[in-house]
């Protein structure tokens, strides 16, 4: 093992090899894909018969008001076409996990690259990663995909139409951050960085409600951050704040919002759910979230519960209270490894007859629930909770991992107010496992042992493609369509 990582850490350009290899993986699959008869084809009539700002007047009228999303729609469909999308497409995938890891090295007072990019870090003095540093934590990244359901990444990377809305809004929401993760992390921005952090922040705040509120959120704590510790109020930040608010107001007040809220109630749910009590519907999306952990989110678990047990073991300062922690962790850990011995007992809340791609035709209770639907239901109820404290204890008491896990709840949590909960929360699914995702690679980056590294980072490629292998033939299927 020591010979593999001395040749990457030689080659200089190894991790940009690997990187273009993947690109041109991503380019091939692509490749495949053509455009749905759905959306796709409703897009490519309803941009071919008007001009740029016709038709974004036409979707802010009658469908909503996420204008950076219809933008980029726009041009794909009437200025690129399938090949500019699939081109496009392979580089937006790619660069989300490398601008993920990018953060997480500034957040750890690292540099991704020995460059002058200003994308990077404002300050050379700071260390660089090793190549073999940087090809483990991409392993560990692009697995993240494979770690999702199918129909997760389908709808957000693969699909035409959700691809543009999701991974390219995601991609210009984490380089809006930039100049936001140098201020906080004490490295500084250079000012011009604005000139694309400001565009580009929204563009995504104005695509997707959910990146564009993590967004704000985050902007807003660096503000704060910045006024508490260092007794400065960053006027580039708070302009690209108020932007970011203002036009997501705009997004709200949209007069095609009640059309398309109308339309999906009727589309996608029967005429008794309007008559749902509040504490009924705050069931069924507390059941929803679950299902989702249980089940979509379950692998993502397993990486944190995985890794916490390994900091706990090798941080001398946990001493005897170990054990307390690293059995429930390792109980969890063993239920979300049962669906790969097709034991789906403990992760069935209840809702696998609900099929995303239809009509609600049954509305979920308590009462139509089983005895085990509730077991499953209490046990990843109790392994989210148990999450909490035990981020806290083996991040050495993060703030920023807790916000992180919050703002994965919280990504979903909203889907409370949408009647398309079931219809389009796979890929709401996306944004909360990304920031799993977030969460995994900062504990990673916390182990000290190089070969518990390598180990786990060879354990999660291995679940990834195991949790692949198990959706093959729905993947075939899914191909044969397009």
């Amino acid at each position: 093992m020591s010979g593999i990582v001395e040749f990457f850490n030689r080659k200089k350009f190894a991790p940009l090899i690997i990187v273009g290899l993947l690109f041109l993986a991503f380019v091939g699959v692509f490749c495949l894909i053509h455009y749905s008869d759905g959306d796709d084809a409703y897009f490519v009539e309803a941009t071919s018969t008007r001009s740029y700002f016709e038709y974004l007047k036409f979707r802010y009228e009658t469908w909503s008001g996420r204008m950076g999303g219809e933008s980029l729609v726009y041009v794909v469909f009437r200025l690129g076409g399938i090949w500019f999308w699939r081109v496009v497409n392979a580089m937006m995938v790619v660069a989300l996990p490398i601008l993920l890891l990018n953060l997480s090295a500034i957040s750890n007072g690292l540099r991704l690259f020995n460059c002058n990019c200003s994308l990077c870090c404002s300050q050379q003095n700071l260390p660089c990663m090793s190549n073999w540093e940087i090809i483990r934590l991409l392993a560990v990244l692009f697995s993240g995909f494979l770690l999702m359901d199918v129909m997760t990444f389908g709808h957000s990377a693969v699909w035409v139409n959700g691809s543009i809305f999701y991974t390219w809004s995601i991609v210009c929401g984490l380089l809006a951050l930039m100049p936001a993760v140098k201020f906080f992390y004490g490295s500084g921005y250079r000012k011009w960085e604005l000139a694309y952090a400001i565009p580009l922040g929204i563009i995504a705040s104005t695509s997707i409600e959910q990146i564009g509120a993590v967004l704000f959120a985050f902007i807003v704590v660096v503000l704060l951050a910045g006024i508490l510790q260092k007794k400065k109020l960053d006027v580039g930040l708070l302009l690209q704040a108020v932007s970011i608010i203002v036009l997501m107001v705009m997004l709200f007040f949209a007069p095609g919002n009640g059309i398309r809220t109308a339309v999906s109630y009727e589309q996608w749910l029967p005429t008794e759910f309007m008559q749902l009590g509040f504490c009924e519907h705050a069931f069924i999306s507390y059941q929803w979230l679950i299902s989702s952990f249980a089940n979509e989110g379950r692998l993502f678990f397993l990486c944190i519960w995985i890794l916490g047990c390994l900091l706990l073991l090798e941080g001398k300062e946990f001493g005897k209270h170990r054990l307390m922690w690293i059995i429930p962790a390792s109980i969890f850990s063993l239920v979300a490894l049962l669906p790969f011995a097709k034991i789906a007992l403990l992760s069935n809340v209840g809702l696998d007859y609900v099929d995303p791609a239809v009509k609600l035709e049954v509305i979920p209770s308590w009462a139509a629930m089983t005895l085990m639907n509730r077991v499953a239901l209490f046990l990843w109820t109790l392994a989210v909770a148990f999450t909490v404290p035990f981020l806290w204890n083996i991040s050495r008491k993060s703030i920023k991992v807790l916000l992180l896990f919050a703002a994965a709840i919280a990504s979903e949590c909203i889907m409370f107010f949408s009647p398309t909960m079931y219809a389009s929360g796979e890929r709401v699914y996306y944004v909360t496992s990304l920031l799993l995702l977030l969460i995994i690679v900062h504990l990673f980056m916390n182990l000290k042992n190089e070969k518990w590294k390598n180990i786990l980072a060879c354990a999660i490629v291995l679940f990834g493609f195991m949790n692949a292998l198990l959706q093959a033939a729905y993947v075939l299927q899914k191909m044969r369509g397009y």
